[in-house]
């Protein structure tokens, strides 16, 4: 089992496996703006044309900046010290009932969040929080199928986050959501409320493969080479996902040039949430939490995060060099291969390098895996050596016939 570095997006069967406002339009250059003046406006001279670069048919319009994810930054949310007041103030939610032991809290659902030691996850949610400015009260994370087929393979994790107010709580939704961490694009929604895709700007995603499983950047990142910037994209397990665009001109345009994924378009009637799960489906587990320690949900003055934040001595949030040491850097997590799907992808590489020898080049290594190179590199050394010995063998055959012919005697 590896974990993916999704900057190639070209995959081999070895290792199987808030929606953004519309921008406001605009006026036109040179458009006649009002104006609070008495003074008449002056005639302006006319404004040469600018003429706009001519589009290649059936060419794509570039995405326009705004609507890639926000660039890898750490700037502050939340400047000042905590004061007693904010601290100490326990405003219960009046969505909670008030007896229920997180009611002072107010949680976020991230997702796509990295962190290459799973047991280090909670404290470099914590320590990316104090780095920001904002103090993590409490984190969970459900341990679910996807959870251990994937995330805990690719360093890739989902949870509640919970803070001391909702203001706290939706000032780091907003900085968080559709910002890049460690080189991957966060998800942040509410925690209690569920958020849908919009249905007239949504596909549903399923492999097309079996033994694949993608991740939601590598997802992203393919959608981007059809020109269409999607505004969301979410993993519901390692079969399906589905992503929101900014417009249905680019939901259009993904739907019929999808080639690699199984698309549908959501329906009208459809409630596709875009968190794979909000409090109200963990309660029980939330609560076994809870129990187990019912001081980790309280204030602790003794926290060395909130230390940091009041002294100004914030930590730096973790950072991630290149891929995890399990990884391979190839966007997909290794199922194990059957006996007969090992047998067909030999016999695939053994017909790729047939057909590289046979028009006299190497085969095309590009997109494989490193274990992948290694053996078609195998494979294609091994399918030469055989086909040298036939030409010898056929040459030396053919030596011994033209000797035996040449020492005959012939009686006339």
């Amino acid at each position: 089992m590896t974990e993916p570095d999704f900057t190639n997006p070209d995959l081999t069967a070895e290792l199987a496996e808030i929606i953004k406002q519309e921008p406001l339009e605009l006026k036109p250059e040179g458009a006649e703006i009002p104006s609070c003046s008495t003074k008449q406006n002056q005639p302006t001279k006319p404004q040469p044309q600018q003429q706009e670069p001519e589009q290649v048919e059936d060419e794509w319009p570039p995405i326009p900046n705004w609507q890639n994810p926000k660039r890898e930054r750490f700037g502050s949310i939340r400047n000042d010290p905590y004061t007693d007041e904010a601290l100490y103030a326990r405003v219960l939610d009046p969505r909670c009932d008030p007896d229920w032991p997180l009611a002072h809290l107010y949680p976020i659902y991230l997702s796509n969040f990295r962190c290459s030691n799973l047991n280090m996850c909670q404290t470099a949610v914590r320590q990316y929080f104090a780095a920001r400015g904002l103090l993590v009260r409490w984190c969970f994370s459900r341990a679910d199928d996807y959870f251990r087929q994937f995330q805990r393979k690719a360093n890739l994790y989902d949870g509640l986050i919970y803070f001391g107010s909702e203001n706290e709580a939706i000032r780091a939704m907003n900085a968080c959501n559709n910002q890049r961490y460690n080189h991957y694009t966060m998800n942040a929604f509410p925690g209690r409320e569920p958020v849908y895709f919009r249905a007239d700007r949504s596909i549903q995603y399923r492999n097309m493969r079996f033994g694949y499983v993608y991740s939601e950047e590598f997802l992203w990142r393919h959608l981007v080479r059809y020109g269409a910037g999607p505004n969301t994209v979410v993993k519901f397990d390692i079969s399906n996902g589905a992503a929101e665009f900014h417009n249905v001109a680019q939901m259009q345009k993904a739907l019929a040039e999808e080639r690699q994924f199984v698309p549908s378009p959501v329906a009208h009637d459809q409630a596709l949430r875009k968190q794979r799960y909000i409090e109200s489906d963990v309660k029980d587990q939330i609560l076994d939490n809870v129990l187990q320690n019912p001081s980790s949900v309280e204030l602790d003055l003794n926290d060395p995060f909130l230390e940091a934040i009041q002294t100004n001595k914030r930590p730096n949030a973790i950072k991630c060099w290149g891929p995890p040491e399990q990884g391979t850097g190839k966007g997909v997590i290794g199922i194990p291969l059957t006996k007969k799907q090992m047998a067909s992808k030999l016999a695939n590489m053994r017909g790729v390098a047939e057909r590289a020898l046979a028009e006299g080049r190497t085969p095309n290594y590009f997109g494989r895996t490193k274990e992948d190179q290694k053996m078609l590199r195998r494979i294609y050394h091994e399918v030469r050596c055989e086909q040298q010995q036939k030409k010898r063998g056929t040459g030396r055959n053919r030596h011994v016939e033209e000797s035996n012919h040449d020492g005959e005697e012939f009686d006339f």
